[in-house]
């Protein structure tokens, strides 16, 4: 597995590091992020009897286990040098990779039960591959512009997750990663802002 960045193609827009859905949850990042998990573990819930649990947990992994991570690191090194990134995109990308640690990542685990996981081509192809589209699982379900996701990003600075889901009618297990960081050149090549970790896009 590794991160795929498609070549930007000519036609399509070009996406500066600072991203407007992102930015509305700068601010307050940790509440917006347990808030989001929290409503859409909700809307999903599998037993309407039971309790839906979600789970925080915060711990740093040694490097040497997210060895294909030193790939963003590298590409948002790129960023700044994208002739059409501003001072002010090359001060934020600049405190981003001051983020980044020596010796490990630190990570955000959330887990949820009692939910009915996503599905493929539904709620998972919303959450990874669209934007400002929601697909909710009833009418009740809180939320529907499909923004809240940004407050994932928002927190990360490497603008990246793993995610990962069973879905509860048939198990399927869906697993990938999503980096959204800034469009950027590579050997006389412009390439997307957005990212997948996975074998293939």
């Amino acid at each position: 597995m590794k991160w795929n960045f498609n070549i930007l193609n000519e036609g399509f827009d070009y996406q500066g590091i600072r991203d407007g859905d992102i930015e509305v949850f700068d601010k307050t990042r940790y509440q917006s992020v347990v808030r989001e998990s929290i409503q859409n573990s909700l809307d999903a819930r599998l037993d309407e009897k039971k309790a839906v649990i979600v789970d925080f947990k915060f711990f740093k992994i040694d490097k040497n286990q997210l060895r294909e991570f030193s790939e963003i690191e590298r590409r948002l090194q790129k960023s700044k040098e994208w002739d059409k990134a501003n001072d002010d995109d090359r001060s934020l990308l600049q405190n981003m990779i001051g983020a980044i640690e020596k010796d490990y990542y630190s990570c955000l685990e959330i887990s949820d039960y009692n939910t009915r996981g996503m599905e493929a081509n539904t709620t998972f192809d919303s959450f990874a591959h669209s934007r400002n589209v929601s697909t909710k699982s009833s009418e009740t379900s809180a939320g529907s512009k499909g923004m809240g996701k940004a407050a994932y990003f928002a927190l990360s600075y490497l603008r990246s997750l793993l995610v990962s889901s069973i879905f509860y009618e048939n198990s399927s297990i869906l697993f990938q990663g999503i980096s959204r960081i800034s469009t950027h050149p590579i050997e006389e090549k412009i390439y997307n802002y957005k990212g997948y970790y996975s074998s293939s896009v």
